[in-house]
């Protein structure tokens, strides 16, 4: 007895974009270097978690916007941690050498 091979049509899948499942968006607008020696305000900050470690979340008022701000460093993170029960407080940050620090 003879089998008849019977045609198999290809199985259709939607296939969706990469970009529609995957949310590669961040909470913040930019990073502290953006606002290096310029005036600016904190007006709230939390503590996320992020890839590199601890970081802030910053709610920070520059040229009269506001802006999600993401600060990071070692010394940064340590100042920020220190006044956090103080904010909303005026500063600039500053390079010296290779970190950044508050002024």
């Amino acid at each position: 007895m003879a089998s008849e091979v019977k045609e198999v049509k290809p199985l259709e899948v939607s296939v969706k974009k990469f970009g529609d499942v995957y949310n590669s968006a961040t909470p913040w607008e930019v990073t502290h270097k953006v606002l290096k020696d310029k005036d600016i305000i904190i007006r709230k900050a939390s503590k996320i978690p992020t890839s590199y470690g601890p970081s802030f979340l910053a709610d920070v008022e520059v040229d009269g916007g506001m802006h999600k701000v993401l600060i990071g460093g070692k010394v940064l993170i340590q100042q920020l941690e220190d006044v956090i029960n103080d904010l909303p407080l005026s500063c600039k940050i500053i390079k010296v050498g290779r970190y950044y620090t508050f002024s």
